[in-house]
């Protein structure tokens, strides 16, 4: 079975764990809100209440195990870009960045 996480549970996050969650992917959920992950836990296999940009976290829950990371943290591009930076060191196989616009994205890539 596949496994994903999402890091960042705005309306996109929320929609794209709760997809693969119907999808058959087993997906840990992450985010900071309490009430989000309250919500998301029917529409996850795990839902977890922590900081995405905690690289130590990240690694205890063995993040680096998994398929697919997705951060999904729109406009914040610090912190998108802090992840991407803590999963490539610790060897993430797939990282997917939702983007806002293609400068960024452009920055994500390298």
């Amino acid at each position: 079975m596949k496994r994903a996480v999402v890091i960042g549970l705005g309306i996109f996050g929320f929609n794209v764990a709760k997809t693969l969650y119907e999808s058959g992917f087993e997906v840990t959920a992450i985010d900071k809100n309490k009430d989000i992950i309250q919500r998301i836990r029917d529409h996850s296999t795990k839902a977890i209440l922590a900081d995405g940009t905690d690289k130590d976290v990240m690694e205890s829950i063995g993040i680096q195990e998994d398929d697919i990371v997705i951060i999904s943290f729109g406009e914040d591009l610090a912190a998108s870009t802090l992840i991407t930076l803590h999963l490539k060191e610790l060897k993430v196989k797939q990282i997917i960045v939702k983007a806002p616009n293609e400068d960024t994205n452009m920055s994500l890539k390298r």
